[in-house]
């Protein structure tokens, strides 16, 4: 059953993380720490990963990773807003991680409220597994663990707000806020997570097919002639060393690269709208 907690205003992690977070979670030794950005309007922020060396630029190496104890105390002197996992990762009983992010998610009205029912049933149908609350307090991760690889998909929720799911995404990372809102256990639920998936897919292809006229109208519009595009992709580039040296095909790791290099660009303190 998920029960709500108290949010603090500015600490993005749990008193007694460690009494929270689940074992399973704090023994993959992947963690990294992180930064807030200025809040928004809508009251979300953006957060840019640190890694062991402080710098954030090399966040996506292994080198880069500490242990949960490490990061947490990192977190908890005040230096950085909170902590999160790196993905993929591997449980320690060798079954791969998978994340569930719910937006938006009215957490202050529990009657009378859809969406929230919606994901209780999720919750009961995936074991009752560890939920928390997120870091803008306006959303849910859940955390299960499957036999097989989940790749990360994302879709709109017809109740509002977005259902995204994280797994074996290269160059991706999650917050842990160890402010649980129920559940203890990361369950095994394989084929119901395939199942979800398979869903969330369906609502993704249906967005896509809506979006089609709106982006060949926008595909006509015309570059402005003033627009410097190699200036401004020598500055965003800046620090970064990861392309490779050969054009890469499809299947051969683009969209990681895209990934880290969009992480690059948080890090270094680069607006969502420039990053898109």
């Amino acid at each position: 059953m998920i029960h709500r907690t108290i949010r603090t205003k500015h600490i993005f992690l749990a008193d007694s993380p460690e009494q929270t977070i689940p074992v399973v979670l704090q023994k993959i030794n992947q963690w990294l720490v992180w930064k807030a950005g200025p809040f928004k309007a809508n009251g979300k922020f953006d957060k840019f990963p640190y890694g062991k060396d402080g710098t954030g630029r090399t966040w996506q190496k292994s080198h880069q990773w500490m242990d949960f104890e490490v990061a947490t105390k990192k977190a908890q002197d005040g230096s950085y807003a909170g902590v999160g996992l790196v993905l993929p990762a591997i449980t320690p009983d060798g079954l791969h991680l998978v994340a569930l992010d719910f937006d938006d998610v009215n957490l202050a009205s529990e009657t009378h409220n859809p969406r929230l029912d919606e994901i209780r049933q999720i919750h009961k149908a995936f074991a009752e597994p560890y939920i928390e609350e997120s870091p803008s307090g306006k959303g849910l991760r859940m955390f299960v663990t499957s036999k097989v690889p989940i790749q990360q998909i994302s879709a709109p929720n017809p109740l509002g707000g977005k259902d995204e799911i994280f797994g074996q995404s290269a160059g991706k990372w999650v917050t842990v806020t160890g402010k649980s809102l129920g559940g203890s256990g990361i369950p095994d639920v394989t084929e119901a997570i395939l199942a979800f998936q398979a869903g969330i897919a369906q609502r993704a292809t249906k967005g896509v097919t809506s979006q089609r006229t709106i982006k060949q109208s926008s595909a006509t519009k015309q570059t402005p002639k003033n627009c410097q595009v190699d200036e401004v992709t020598k500055v965003l580039s800046k620090g970064w060393t990861g392309w490779p040296e050969k054009k890469l095909s499809d299947g051969d790791g683009r969209e990681s690269y895209m990934l880290s290099y969009a992480g690059h660009l948080r890090s270094s303190g680069h607006s969502q709208a420039e990053i898109e």
